[in-house]
């Protein structure tokens, strides 16, 4: 899975504008900062394994990718209700993404694959939140 369709969907969640924004770093790409001083929410979107690519009768090379998408939300300190209420932002958003073009790259679907669940707690007392979703896409562009 290319690391541009987590560029494309945290572009897709970033003008919503509820779930947090590239610009003052509470979305992030594969990474969370740890420190205290890191932003609070925060959403990770991260790459997975997903599934083989698919193809198309007759023509060489993929048509098709199958990724697995891990979004994980981190709260502030002793407060749950804040991260729940962000990863289910977050997961409403991502779920209506059906037959759209995202960034050049049209997306067939995103369903979610487990629902959202506390992960665990940081060392900090911060809970974090993760959710999963299968993205049926093209190539990205």
């Amino acid at each position: 899975m290319a690391v541009n369709v987590l560029v494309e969907l945290a572009a897709f969640l970033d003008g919503f504008g509820d779930v947090g924004t590239l610009a003052a770093g509470s979305i992030t790409i594969n990474r969370m900062p740890d420190g205290a001083d890191a932003p609070a929410p925060i959403t990770e979107l991260v790459e997975g394994g997903g599934f083989p690519g698919e193809r198309n009768f007759g023509a060489p090379g993929l048509a098709r990718e199958r990724p697995i998408l891990l979004v994980r939300v981190r709260g502030p300190v002793d407060d749950q209700a804040t991260a729940r209420l962000r990863i289910d932002r977050v997961k409403n958003h991502l779920v209506t993404i059906m037959s759209t073009t995202l960034g050049g790259t049209f997306y067939h679907w995103l369903n979610e694959r487990t629902p959202p669940a506390l992960f665990k707690w940081d060392s900090q007392r911060r809970p974090i939140f993760s959710w999963t979703a299968d993205v049926l896409k093209e190539l990205s562009v």
